[in-house]
């Protein structure tokens, strides 16, 4: 009896095992009554990148300070012209005046101490380690002195050069980091560029001179084409993100500085994607999916995918569908 029941089990055991589908698939109980096919096609396209940006005059600079601290002053608002080299807006100053007076009184205090050891030391009194000491303090607070003046004056923002104040960003009584904008001001130039900030993931797919297409959101049925003229190295420390500029080319749609829109950027082909119609796709969520396939002697069978992207001719596959050459349209 217990040799029976024995060889039950194991007979049991490889039943079941050479029972179960591939790893990949999965066998489909409820199969619909009547179904379509379709075609798995396997194509190396251009992948759009897309983007939101705005309309800038070629010439435009983002005016910021060198240094942190409270905004004291901002001296116009948009639509004033001003000079070159003249004053938009300062920084509150108490605390660099007061390192600035600091700064001073030790650059004095040791220069009198090192005048005179000087003269002990030349009446054969004073030490000579005595004396340099003194002397490599004098030349740090000579340094801490220039610092403290580079900061005072780095705490006054100047136009760069003549311009209309086109934005302004920050209002007396707030805190500016450094580097953080405050006004936006026209230059010399007046061609029109687009600026559009991409993420890690789409400015490696990002080459110069690739094309472009801008849809504007207040200009409607308007499409602008242009290419890609210049690729940030490192990200804008406020979005995080990677600004491109596109250069436009001659168009006849009238354009205003800050018009924004939705930037298309047409990258090169890449990779070899699978390409399926949309229809296809069951249980899809976010870049998962299911699709169903024949296998064997007509048996319907469900594969896991992965989806890279959703183009206009389909839904490109990255993963998941290796070896087949048609799904099923349920």
């Amino acid at each position: 009896m217990g040799i029976r029941l024995i060889m039950y089990v194991v007979f049991s055991i490889y039943f079941l095992s050479a029972c179960q589908p591939d790893r990949a698939d999965t066998a489909e109980s409820a199969a619909p009554p009547s179904y379509e096919k379709a075609s798995v096609i396997r194509a190396r396209l251009p992948i759009p990148i897309y983007a939101h940006g705005q309309l800038e005059l070629s010439q435009e600079v983002l005016l910021s300070f060198r240094l942190g601290g409270y905004l004291e002053k901002t001296l116009w608002e948009e639509g004033a012209q001003v000079r070159q080299n003249q004053l938009l807006a300062s920084l509150n100053q108490d605390e660099l005046r007061e390192r600035l007076r600091q700064a001073k009184e030790r650059e004095k205090k040791i220069k009198v101490d090192v005048e005179r050891t000087q003269n002990l030391f030349d009446q054969q009194i004073g030490t000579l380690s005595q004396l340099e000491e003194l002397q490599t303090s004098y030349e740090i607070a000579q340094s801490d002195r220039k610092i403290a003046e580079k900061s005072l004056r780095d705490s006054y923002l100047y136009a760069p050069n003549a311009g209309i104040i086109l934005e302004k960003y920050r209002e007396p009584g707030e805190f500016v980091s450094p580097g953080q904008p405050i006004y936006r001001i026209s230059g010399r130039g007046q061609a029109y560029i687009f600026k559009a900030g991409l993420t890690d993931e789409q400015i490696l797919r990002v080459h110069l001179n690739d094309s472009c297409t801008i849809d504007l959101q207040s200009v409607p049925l308007s499409r602008i084409t242009g290419r890609v003229a210049r690729i940030a190295t490192v990200p804008n420390p406020q979005t995080q993100q990677y600004e491109v500029e596109i250069v436009l080319n001659p168009s006849n749609t009238v354009l205003k500085s800050g018009f924004r829109g939705e930037l298309k950027i047409l990258a090169p082909p890449g990779d070899a994607w699978a390409i399926i119609p949309p229809e296809a796709l069951v249980d899809a969520d976010k870049n998962q999916a299911k699709v169903y396939h024949e296998g064997a002697e007509g048996k319907l069978l469900v594969r896991d995918i992965e989806i890279a992207y959703v183009l206009d001719s389909g839904i490109a596959v990255s993963k998941g569908l290796e070896g087949i050459e048609e799904v099923i349209i349920p």
